[in-house]
């Protein structure tokens, strides 16, 4: 499951520059990246009462331009499983208006026991993951050469943000 999220930048996000700083770009991918889960049916709660955390450890952002407050801007998130313990999201962040790129970012999570705070291979979770990580494939991105894609990614994102407007 391709999922994409949407919100608008704030005042207090802003650096002195009057760009969004840094350091929000990943808490707009934490929340996608949360949120892309709750869609697939992952309830954190319930995870943890029966023995699972899942916990970032590991995540490499590229800039590549600026949101300035006001701008309504667009988080695609996909994931796919790295191994026996761990996953991968790969999101994207685009401005609304033009789908300008503006950060792209990869994240490693894994699963830990809650008891004894190691990783631990995943179950059911995984398998949920996995089933709903078809459409569209890992690494598709907006400048891609395949204009069917591209088109279906820029219909999606263009019905957004009509919403949005």
């Amino acid at each position: 499951m391709h999922f994409v999220w949407q919100d608008v930048v704030r005042d207090y996000e802003l650096d002195y520059q009057g760009i969004v700083n840094n350091s929000n770009y990943l808490r707009y991918m934490e929340h996608a990246r949360h949120q892309h889960l709750v869609a697939l049916g992952v309830d954190f709660a319930k995870l943890h009462e029966l023995g699972t955390d899942l916990v970032l450890v590991s995540s490499q952002i590229n800039f590549k331009n600026s949101l300035r407050s006001g701008d309504h801007y667009i988080v695609t998130s996909d994931f796919s499983l790295e191994g026996r313990i761990r996953f991968k999201t790969t999101q994207q962040i685009m401005r609304a208006s033009d789908q300008l790129l503006i950060a792209e970012g990869e994240h490693i999570c894994v699963a830990i026991s809650t008891d004894t705070r190691r990783p631990k291979r995943f179950d059911a979770l995984t398998q949920k993951i996995l089933d709903n990580t078809s459409v569209p494939p890992l690494g598709t991105r907006l400048h891609t050469s395949n204009s069917t894609t591209r088109n279906a990614i820029s219909t999606t994102i263009g019905a957004l943000i009509q919403e949005v407007m």
